[in-house]
């Protein structure tokens, strides 16, 4: 969760728009100090999370963020950023 706050909070991510009042995932309560990084990043198309066997989605917001997680979320960010400025 650390990370995709640091992310999104570089790139103005929440600035923009409001999120999703109920979460999409179990294990990320509303309460939470990360529930809006998470929410807007599942707003955004970013994140889904991992799928479980009866269909509820977890993001597991304790496991650490891999180069590949850091890599596609930023690369993924810059191009909604690159497709907002050109409309």
């Amino acid at each position: 969760a650390e990370g995709l706050k640091m992310i999104l909070s570089a790139a103005h991510a929440l600035e923009k728009g409001e999120t999703s009042p109920a979460s999409l995932f179990t294990d990320v309560a509303t309460s939470s100090w990360y529930f809006p990084f998470v929410q807007k990043s599942n707003d955004l198309g970013l994140v889904e999370g991992y799928v479980q066997g009866d269909g509820s989605h977890l993001f597991k917001p304790g496991q650490e963020i891999t180069r590949a997680e850091a890599a596609k979320l930023i690369i993924s960010i810059l191009k909604l950023q690159i497709s907002r400025s050109l409309q």
